[in-house]
């Protein structure tokens, strides 16, 4: 079992950091990151955009 989706304060400065579990891709590049998720992470994601629990 993974854990789900978090969003936490920045350690290093302003915005948060979005930690993503059952990613399936990874591209970055200096302005973006692609990431591709799994069915049940992007639905995990979408519950915590939602509810804002763990902010």
């Amino acid at each position: 079992m993974t854990d789900g989706p978090r969003i936490t304060p920045n350690p290093d400065g302003d915005g948060v950091i979005l930690h993503l579990p059952d990613f399936t891709h990874l591209d970055t590049q200096a302005w973006s990151v692609d990431i591709g998720l799994t069915d049940d992470a992007l639905a995990a994601l979408r519950q915590l955009l939602t509810d804002g629990s763990s902010r």
